[in-house]
């Protein structure tokens, strides 16, 4: 038997043991928050409820979407530190504790800490009882070991998958497997889009507009990288550029930087995770994520951060020795 497939055995192992031993739990996700963050917090907060479980949920904030599906589904995240201390916090799709905002002190004090997540790997959270696997979602690890019949948890782990593959862009084999057991399981997909329904309102187009118009296009081998600036919105517009015909897009706010790469530039050996968590020490933030779709946060000069990310990727390319 494979000796990788043994060892991620055992560590799930380790961790429905913690999750069968002790009784309080204290589960987080990153600042700003998206939807895979969120369904795969409340998704895994039904299963431990189902054990019976006392269960708190909480981040620093969740993004605009993600507060739509929390609103749907009725459900509250606490937004603030807790004053209390909790013994056991379980942290899921998270690529570094910088990113937990003020709950990073929960996790110092808690004897133990549980890490699920889906990014690029990372070398510092292997201190912990750390699950790590490259899929498409951070809901489909959820889905795939740790189960609820809570008719919520299904439709949790669903917009996570939705919101998280683009739609399906991202999907693999997995994916669809995953989604075809739920949509068995009786789940309406119409109604888990409708859940994720968000108005392109006025003012969101507005800026949009405006990121387009401050736009800069850079040639770097035979690859066209867009960079731009917005006071919001920067995945989707880093999404955006990469539909108008850019191959790689970094979109920079007042403190961060979101970016997005076509999935030919991965197989030439871009990173963008590896970028981003470059561009974090050299801004004294924090950075990762995907090898596509990366960000970085906490940034001293986002701007400036920009022309360092078309630098990177020219390094990159060179050292691989790319194709002019």
């Amino acid at each position: 038997m494979n000796l990788k497939f043994l060892r991620k055995k055992g560590i799930i192992d380790e961790i429905k043991s913690i999750f069968d031993k002790e009784d309080y739990f204290l589960i987080l996700t990153h600042k700003n928050a998206d939807v895979d963050a969120v369904g795969s917090v409340l998704a895994l907060k039904y299963y431990l409820k189902e054990k019976n479980k006392n269960v708190a949920v909480g981040c620093e904030s969740l993004n605009r979407q993600a507060k739509i599906l929390v609103n749907n589904l009725e459900e509250k995240i606490d937004y603030y530190r807790y004053t209390e201390e909790f013994g056991n916090v379980i942290i899921l799709d998270t690529s570094s504790m910088k990113k937990l905002g003020v709950f990073e002190n929960a996790v110092k004090k808690a004897e133990n800490v549980v890490i699920i997540d889906h990014h690029e790997k990372n070398m510092h959270a292997e201190r912990y009882l750390y699950y790590n696997e490259p899929l498409p979602s951070n809901a489909e690890i959820i889905y795939k070991f740790f189960p609820s019949k809570n008719e919520k948890y299904f439709k949790a782990i669903l917009a996570g998958i939705i919101a998280d593959t683009g739609r399906f862009k991202y999907a693999n084999v997995h994916t669809f497997e995953t989604v075809l057991d739920i949509l068995k399981k009786g789940t309406d997909f119409q109604e888990v889009l409708s859940l994720l329904k968000e108005d392109t309102d006025r003012s969101k187009k507005i800026a949009v507009l405006k990121a387009f118009k401050r736009m800069k296009i850079y040639t770097v081998k035979d690859l066209i990288i867009a960079t731009t600036r917005i006071g919001a919105y920067e995945s989707i517009v880093a999404r955006s550029l990469l539909d108008i015909g850019a191959d790689i897009s970094f979109v920079a706010g007042r403190e961060r930087i979101s970016s997005r790469a076509k999935h030919g530039v991965i197989k030439r050996g871009i990173n963008l995770a590896e970028i981003m968590h470059r561009i974090g020490k050299l801004e004294n933030g924090d950075g990762g994520g995907h090898k596509a779709a990366a960000g970085a946060e906490n940034l001293e000069n986002a701007e400036k951060a920009l022309k360092t990310c078309v630098l990177l990727v020219k390094e990159r390319l060179d050292k691989n020795g790319s194709r002019s």
